[in-house]
């Protein structure tokens, strides 16, 4: 899963200050943005709402934390209504925010479908724009993701999500030049943010860079960008998806070092984070690194028995570029 961070919690953070006339509980308000600032999720998720003039901002800051955090059944949960057709309805004032949460939730839980559904073929450039093409890249809809992602974004973090998206594209196309270009183009601009949260989008343009070194074989040239990308992770306090993939792409690199003690230390940390989470994507990113590693390590019983759960997972996630090489993998096995 390719998330950016910064832009979306550009689009939660302040909500608080909409409700500065409203003085009772905006130290509450004010208290909640902070802790999403500086990443804390689990305590912006801890807070007990009550029902008043900022419940709903608040609602949406907890949303965010949730799925900031994975959680994205319960970010789906705190953003519905009690609608008895089960429709969404956001709160007045607030859907392009509520929407950007959704999507990403749907995401976060691999319903490509249903994010396609929800934005159509052409939403609003921005945010809503960038997660759907987000949900074509995952779902192999490489067309589609290629048309919304064809025009600059005028905000330059937007513009900084559009070029590593299309950097994993590159990737999968095996277009590793052009690929690194985008992604460093990216990171440089993430990096030059202000915002916490870009520091975490920079760090995973590294990741991503490091991805690209193990595709042209370069394996040693990875390691040192992905413990740099980890280090980056690592400065925020509750990130478990983003430290969940790192730590798989870390275990299946170290692995074709041939070191597979440092192999099994990462693939138990990218299992700690992920058992925090609510993600099927997540998991079937799992159970492929356990797969490759296995593989790499000469276990080739057990590579085999785990490239096919992690086929199984992708199959049902319906997510076809990593399904596809998954197969080849498998293929290679039996030839």
């Amino acid at each position: 899963m390719m998330w950016v961070w910064a832009p979306m919690l550009a689009c939660v953070l302040g909500l608080g200050l909409v409700m500065a006339r409203t003085r009772r509980r905006q130290g509450l308000l004010t208290r909640i943005d902070e802790l999403l600032t500086a990443g804390h999720h689990q305590q912006v998720l801890d807070h007990d709402l009550q029902p008043g003039p900022l419940l709903d901002p608040a609602r949406l800051a907890q949303a965010t934390s949730a799925v900031r955090s994975g959680r994205f059944r319960l970010a789906l949960d705190l953003l519905a209504t009690s609608a008895d057709d089960g429709t969404y309805l956001p709160p007045a004032g607030t859907a392009p925010t509520a929407s950007t949460l959704r999507a990403s939730a749907l995401i976060g839980m691999g319903r490509y479908g249903e994010v396609a559904r929800m934005l159509g073929h052409h939403p609003p450039q921005g945010p809503l724009s960038r997660l759907r093409a987000q949900a074509a890249v995952e779902a192999g809809e490489d067309t589609v993701a290629e048309d919304l992602l064809a025009a600059a974004a005028a905000d330059p973090m937007e513009e900084a999500a559009r070029l590593r998206l299309l950097a994993d594209l590159r990737l999968r196309r095996r277009d590793l030049t052009e690929g690194e270009r985008l992604a460093r183009t990216a990171r440089a601009t993430f990096a030059g943010s202000s915002a916490q949260a870009a520091q975490l989008d920079a760090a995973l343009c590294t990741l991503l860079i490091a991805r690209m070194r193990v595709e042209t074989g370069a394996v040693a040239e990875a390691l040192p960008l992905v413990n740099a990308g980890l280090e980056g992770l690592q400065s925020r306090p509750d990130e478990p998806v983003a430290l969940a993939e790192a730590h798989a792409l870390a275990a299946t690199v170290q692995a074709a070092l041939g070191n597979g003690l440092e192999a099994g230390k990462h693939l138990a940390l990218a299992q700690e984070q992920a058992s925090r989470c609510q993600s099927p994507p997540l998991d079937a990113v799992l159970a492929r690194a356990a797969a490759l590693v296995a593989l790499q390590l000469g276990d080739r019983e057990t590579g085999r028995r785990l490239l096919h759960e992690a086929i199984a997972d992708h199959e049902q996630l319906g997510a076809k570029p990593a399904l596809a090489e998954l197969r080849s993998v498998l293929a290679g096995l039996d030839a």
